[in-house]
């Protein structure tokens, strides 16, 4: 874990009515721990070969010894109810009393899949944000509200202006992103601090456009510094 901490970015999010900020890695830590300790327990230990921990630009990718044991297909790991088949029992159960895994009566490995996909897919495209922002000076936030009302991003210019973006990489999500960030917007400018732009980066986009209702969308491929 401290190989991994060293070598991804970590943001400092700023979220309304707490004191402190709120860390925000490239990827969840719980899920890199979970990863890393599935890939300890169940490698093959009969395989001259180490565990892998690599890190590129926009992804981290960590590979065990060995095939799935037990001639276990990959879409059985999918099912989110699958039994747990550790190639090592010891192992697991030494972990397990350890506090290293927390579970061993049914695999665990869709809930992992899961954290890594609501948060690392988001980063690099608020990395990327950050770097169009610093480069016109300025600053990239994190909004949420004391009625938990959520912006994924809020980039605010040194003059007051401010855009309210929100990240949607999967399918069928664009029109509930707009209706949230006009809800938001209508309630900003009635406090007289409405934001000068509302943005979507989406993931599947050929290019960048201005919808009728105002609200531009952005291919996140749009999105290279």
């Amino acid at each position: 874990m401290s190989f991994v901490k060293r070598n991804i970015h970590c943001a400092l999010v700023i979220t309304s009515g707490k004191v402190d900020h709120d860390p925000m890695w490239d990827y969840p830590l719980e899920a890199v721990r979970e990863t890393l300790a599935n890939a300890l327990c169940h490698r093959d230990y009969g395989a001259p070969y180490d565990i892998q921990v690599k890190i590129f630009e926009d992804s981290l990718c960590i590979s065990s010894p060995g095939q799935l044991p037990f001639d276990m297909p990959m879409d059985f790991l999918m099912k989110p109810t699958h039994p747990s088949r550790p190639r090592n029992k010891l192992i697991a159960q030494v972990f397990f009393d350890m506090g290293i895994i927390e579970l061993i009566l049914r695999g665990g490995w869709p809930g992992t899949l899961e954290m890594p996909f609501k948060y690392a897919i988001k980063t690099p495209a608020e990395r990327d944000l950050r770097t169009y922002a610093e480069s016109l000076g300025a600053e990239l936030y994190h909004y949420q509200d004391y009625e938990n009302h959520e912006i994924d991003a809020v980039v605010e210019l040194s003059d007051g202006r401010w855009a309210a973006i929100e990240v949607k990489l999967g399918v069928n999500q664009e029109e509930s992103a707009a209706a949230g960030l006009k809800k938001i917007a209508a309630q900003m400018s009635a406090g007289g601090c409405a934001p000068s732009a509302l943005i979507i980066v989406v993931g599947l986009a050929s290019a960048a456009y201005r919808r009728k209702d105002g609200v531009y969308v952005v291919p996140i491929t749009a999105l290279k510094p």
